[in-house]
Order: structure tokens, then C-alpha cells, then sequence
């Protein structure tokens, strides 16, 4: 069984992480899906995530290593980017955001 630290779902069977946004340099970034980055990792065939276990057209699990960097599109783990990348739910965003978007 694995876990995903943020969202506390069962990673090989959970559709999506919760965790929607990142924070890169004081910015509100929405977190790209599983099927929306090039290539597309065998999610337009239909298969999970080979690293994360998310379904196609979920958000990857925090620090899942195919997930892309939603600033600079390279691998968010390995991203000049991703020691300033923080995860964040809906409902800290909301809370960051005053309940409007200030996203990117």
C-alpha cells in the first residue's frame, strides 16, 4: 500500500490527488494532469501513471516523478523550480486567494 503524504489516498487506486496548486516564487500555479504533458506517459491508451498510479486526466501525486513542473513544463522534481514548489487542497488556496484566483 502506498499513501500519498498529502492527500492520505491510496495512491495505486485513487483517481486523483487532491492537492490542485503549487506555489513556485509567491505565484499560484495549477497543477497539470496526467495526460496533458509531452510525452504523454500511456495515458491516452488508458494506463496509470507508471510512477503515482493516478487515472488519465487526474493530477498527479505530490512529488510523483513524471509529474511536470506547471512553470517550466521539466520534470518538477528535478525542475530549477521544484525546491520552491509547495502542494496545496482547494481549501488552502481559497484561504491564500481570499476565495478568488490569483493563479497562473
Amino acid at each position: 500500500m502506498a499513501v500519498c503524504e498529502d492527500c492520505r489516498q491510496e495512491m495505486l487506486t485513487a483517481s486523483s490527488c487532491t492537492f490542485t496548486h503549487s506555489e513556485i516564487e509567491g505565484h499560484l500555479y495549477r497543477r497539470l494532469w496526467y495526460g496533458s504533458e509531452r510525452p504523454d506517459w500511456g495515458a491516452k491508451s488508458g494506463k496509470r501513471c507508471g510512477d503515482c498510479g493516478v487515472e488519465p486526466g487526474g493530477i498527479h501525486h505530490c512529488r510523483c516523478d513524471i509529474e511536470r513542473c506547471p512553470k517550466c513544463r521539466g520534470q518538477a522534481l528535478l525542475c530549477g523550480c521544484a525546491s520552491k514548489v509547495w502542494c496545496f487542497n482547494k481549501d488552502v488556496v481559497e484561504r491564500l486567494t481570499g476565495g478568488g484566483s490569483r493563479e497562473t
